[in-house]
């Protein structure tokens, strides 16, 4: 059974690179890690180019365990712009509302977009907090 390592939490992680999620089916330790169906669980990365890897487990892990996990970059709370943000997706400025964040997609493309980090939860107004994995990928290519 995994060890509980930090309580996985919706708030602030800006002291380190290790968090926790619930483990979403079986997963061993040095595994890359995506977002899992829903918060907070996390589950063996796919072989999907376009499904971000957010995390690397730091134990073996049976499904339902709190997992440790290595994460990119703190996890910050950021504010939602009018169109939400997606669980999943990479965050962005807001192009509507300053100093707040929007959400894109992970994709081949041409246009730039300066990334925060990969959201992981969702926010359906403005104003919500939305947890994120800060620090990758900084410009990305999306079409």
């Amino acid at each position: 059974m995994a060890q509980a390592n930090p309580e996985f939490s919706k708030g602030d992680i800006l002291f380190g690179h290790v968090a926790s999620c619930i483990a979403e089916g079986a997963i061993s330790k040095n595994q890359t890690l995506e977002l899992g169906t829903a918060y907070p669980q996390m589950k063996t990365h796919t072989t999907t180019q376009t499904t971000l890897i957010c995390a690397i487990a730091l134990e073996d892990a049976d499904s339902g365990d709190l997992l440790p996990i290595l994460v990119f970059g703190p996890i910050k709370l950021v504010i939602s712009d009018s169109g939400g943000i997606t669980r999943g997706q990479l965050v962005t400025a807001s192009t509507a509302t300053a100093g707040s964040c929007t959400s894109q997609a992970y994709a081949d493309g041409t246009t730039l977009h300066g990334a925060l980090g990969i959201a992981l939860d969702t926010a359906d107004a403005a104003g919500e907090l939305v947890p994120v994995i800060c620090g990758w990928p900084g410009i990305v290519s999306n079409a």
